[in-house]
């Protein structure tokens, strides 16, 4: 009998692209009819807030390897280089599908359902006062937030935004979702 060889390349698979697979079946959630539709806009921002700690800890995990000057190859062949760039390029694609998911099915079904998101531009008066009464009982979300340059010295409690499904009729208003928002090298609840 034949032994394999376990040094092989080909009988591994690398485990940051095998978590954006991962992250791709959750996305896949998002988009399934058969579930309903808060549960399917929750696995979206789950898949959102995975990315986000994929890449505030793989990501940054094999930069700073890098930095140090290693860029040997894995069990499965890649070196960090090459995992960097298929990285790059799987998450291009996820984050596209994400916003399609987004924009696309999940808000025109919320709209559908009399859900609706406003942006803080289009909230009268009554409605940010409302808001802010609010949410001054979550205190976690008054929080101001924010991540250095150096990934080393990143503070922040929590990569999540309240959002306000409905604002139009705060007297009706019952829950709340967290959806993560992304601003460049910072983070800033509004």
């Amino acid at each position: 009998m034949d032994q394999p060889d376990l040094r092989s390349a080909e009988h591994y698979i690398n485990r940051e692209l095998s978590l954006l697979e991962f992250n791709e079946r959750v996305l896949a959630q998002a988009l399934d009819t058969r579930i309903p539709l808060l549960e399917r806009l929750k696995f979206l921002c789950i898949s959102s807030n995975n990315l986000d700690e994929f890449f505030e800890i793989r990501v940054a995990g094999l930069k700073q390897r890098l930095e140090l000057g290693s860029n040997q190859p894995g069990a499965d062949g890649l070196s960090i280089t090459e995992q960097l760039q298929a990285i790059h390029d799987r998450t291009r694609s996820l984050v596209d599908a994400q916003y399609a998911c987004l924009n696309e099915v999940l808000l025109p079904a919320l709209r559908h359902q009399g859900i609706e998101l406003l942006a803080r531009a289009t909230w009268n008066t009554d409605t940010a006062q409302w808001l802010e009464r609010y949410f001054d009982r979550f205190p976690e979300f008054r929080t101001r937030a924010s991540i250095s340059s150096c990934a080393s010295q990143a503070r922040m409690r929590s990569a999540a935004i309240p959002v306000s499904p409905s604002c139009r009729h705060p007297d009706r208003y019952r829950a709340w979702l967290r959806c993560p928002k992304k601003m460049g090298a910072s983070v800033s609840y509004c």
